[in-house]
């Protein structure tokens, strides 16, 4: 399948630490995020849609997923509860991030089987952090 060459590719100076899928529509974020990543080793694959995530996911099984929660097509929650309810897919880890902040939200997204919740805008810091900790890493100072 071609996606996976071109949105789901690794770079070649990539780390060889974990995997970690990055999906955001919006192309400043997900270069951001996969830039901090890979500065911590991580392998980091970018998709810019939640179908192309889901097809990843399934193809590459990262070990975490951080997903945009407003993407164009199927929103990250719903990318969420597709990898969860898969038995190939349930153990990855899914990071959801977004502007949307209220209680209610933050209940819908841990009631689609989220892990952890980020909201916009976050310091990249932070979220690596979030990641780490999804990874089971041990925290860096």
């Amino acid at each position: 399948m071609d996606l996976f060459r071109r949105r789901g590719k690794r770079r070649r100076d990539a780390g060889d630490g974990p995997l970690v899928l990055v999906a955001d529509d919006d192309d400043l974020i997900r270069r951001l995020v996969r830039t901090a990543l890979e500065r911590q080793n991580h392998r980091v694959l970018v998709c810019q849609s939640g179908e192309e995530a889901l097809a990843v996911c399934r193809h590459e099984r990262p070990s975490v997923a951080v997903l945009d929660w407003m993407m164009p097509g199927m929103q990250g929650p719903e990318v969420c509860r597709k990898l969860k309810e898969d038995v190939d897919t349930a153990s990855t880890r899914v990071v959801l991030m977004t502007s949307r902040s209220v209680d209610t939200d933050v209940e819908a997204a841990f009631a689609k089987g989220a892990d952890d919740y980020v909201t916009k805008p976050f310091h990249v810091d932070d979220l690596v952090r979030v990641v780490s900790a999804q990874l089971g890493l041990p925290k860096s100072s």
